[in-house]
């Protein structure tokens, strides 16, 4: 997609590739032109619903027609998606790497280019603390989400030995993290003592790199819920996933265990849900109202939680009233 003068009047979308890249047919084509020209869409336009579906259009619900989307949001969600893609395709390699390896081999028994699925917390972390021993330049670790406080006083005692054994030290945490006070300990400790921390606002992967040769890996981005992670060592896809760390690390702000009172970056979208709570609104008044589904609404209000350290929807209210999101 090509754009000229930046969204909304006067945007041009290329035809030639577009409509081959999204998938689109004409008519939906036709119609996210139309809409990056300034237009807005009635509910029953033609190839509409293509690109309601892509996120590429959202109904404004003053006029209750449909407009073009935050682009930025549209590109996170699409980045959300893809990332899902490489969790199933890795856990395909693994299914793939069993067959040919014999049935139960250890990743340090089966040689290189090996990815292996540790499908329960005890035999993941068996399998880092076994990595992290042998650590002989650097461990970089992401956090997408809070840890319980007994793990974080653990974590503290380990982390700081790792420093102390000169190995450089990295920790990317999600933004909502400066909301927490067992976060800002941890971050303040390890700091103190020569790692560096940083928090992103943008979704990320759970991870933990060690010497940019052993990768941990996470599978929260494609299930919230699940305890399960790879363990990689292929010397390629390890160096490949520890690049993508970096850019990640390159794209957020440093972080001493200092307090944030800055309102974390969101979408128009939860911005509208977090004012529709406000106002008192159910989940189900909201989906109704924002065209979404109950399921939808409710996977966005807890990222919301997380994003801003809340843990109910008077909380989240009461939080957009006071920060600057709010104002």
């Amino acid at each position: 997609m090509e754009e000229k003068g930046g969204p909304g009047k006067g945007a041009h979308i290329g035809h030639a590739d577009t409509s081959h890249d999204l998938g689109l047919s004409s008519e939906a084509l036709a119609a996210l032109t139309a809409l990056h020209a300034g237009e807005a869409h009635e509910a029953d336009t033609p190839g509409l619903g293509d690109l309601i579906e892509l996120g590429l259009a959202v109904r404004e619900p003053s006029t209750r027609r449909y407009v073009a989307a935050d682009l930025h949001h549209a590109v996170q969600d699409g980045v959300r998606s893809e990332r899902a893609a490489i969790i199933h395709h890795l856990h395909q390699m693994s299914q793939i790497a069993d067959a040919v390896a014999a049935v139960g081999a250890s990743v340090a028994g089966a040689g290189p280019g090996h990815v292996a699925f540790l499908a329960t917390p005890d035999a993941a972390n068996a399998r880092i603390a076994q990595a992290l021993d042998g650590a002989a330049t650097c461990v970089w670790t992401a956090q997408p989400t809070s840890r319980p406080t007994g793990m974080l006083r653990r974590s503290v005692e380990r982390d700081l030995h790792l420093i102390n054994r000169g190995l450089s030290f990295r920790t990317l945490y999600a933004g909502s993290a400066r909301a927490r006070q067992e976060e800002r300990e941890w971050a303040t400790a390890v700091t103190r003592a020569g790692a560096e921390v940083r928090t992103l606002d943008a979704p990320f992967e759970r991870m933990v790199i060690v010497d940019r040769r052993i990768v941990f890996i996470g599978t929260h981005l494609a299930d919230p819920d699940s305890k399960a992670a790879y363990v990689v060592t292929h010397p390629a896809l390890a160096e490949y996933i520890a690049a993508e760390y970096e850019q990640k690390w390159a794209q957020a702000r440093p972080w001493a265990g200092e307090r944030c009172r800055q309102a974390p970056e969101m979408s128009d979208r939860a911005r509208s849900i977090l004012r529709a709570l406000d106002g008192g609104k159910t989940i189900k008044q909201i989906a109704a109202h924002l065209d979404l589904s109950e399921r939808t609404v409710g996977k966005e209000v807890s990222d919301l939680y997380e994003m801003t350290g809340t843990d109910s929807q008077f909380t989240l209210g009461a939080w957009y009233g006071r920060s600057e999101a709010g104002q």
